[in-house]
């Protein structure tokens, strides 16, 4: 095949050219489009969420493990023995520092 040489004529020419420049065409990126804007905020939306609701869990995990110890130390006098014994330990210790 022969190239051929299309004329256009210059009235057309220019017309498509005012064209482009009224409607000043700007390159768009796909991360501005609404879709992709739509996206950004429902994947925000579930990270709040996320977020929000994982730490009642956490806190639920808190207070049960802290009833279960409650009710694991009733041993009052055991505890108050050996705070005692730890009391006449500090006491050994701080007159053993004095006499040096």
């Amino acid at each position: 095949m022969k190239e051929k040489k299309i004329e256009i004529p210059l009235e057309l020419d220019a017309a498509v050219i005012q064209y482009a420049a009224s409607k000043k065409f700007q390159k768009r990126n796909w991360y501005w489009s609404l879709p992709a804007r739509a996206a950004v905020l429902v994947f925000a939306g579930a990270v709040l969420a996320y977020i929000q609701f994982g730490r009642d869990n956490g806190m639920e995990q808190i207070v049960h493990t802290a009833e279960i110890a409650r009710f694991e130390s009733q041993e009052w006098s055991d505890f108050e023995e050996k705070i005692e014994f730890v009391d006449d330990e500090i006491l050994a210790e701080a007159k053993y520092l004095a006499q040096l």
